[in-house]
């Protein structure tokens, strides 16, 4: 799980009294339970590279902010 913040939303007509709760979640945890096995499937034959796929969705890769109200994807920016 993420990391909870208040942003301005289109939920909330992108209005500064109305922020709307939202979460920072990485690559990771936005990949479906599908992708995820298929991930952890693929180190068994090629090792190190998908070991570093996986911790490079968790760790690197740009986090991404969501809205928990609406599930829209937020710029970070309205972070508030």
């Amino acid at each position: 799980m993420g990391k909870i913040v208040k942003a301005v939303c289109e939920c909330g007509n992108w209005n500064e009294d109305d922020l709307k709760p939202a979460e920072i979640r990485s690559d990771w945890e936005n990949t479906s339970s599908g992708w995820k096995v298929i991930h952890v499937l693929m180190c068994i034959p090629t090792g190190a590279f998908w070991v570093g796929v996986i911790l490079a969705k968790m760790f690197i890769i740009e986090k991404k902010l969501v809205c928990l109200h609406c599930e829209t994807w937020l710029k970070m920016e309205s972070i508030r």
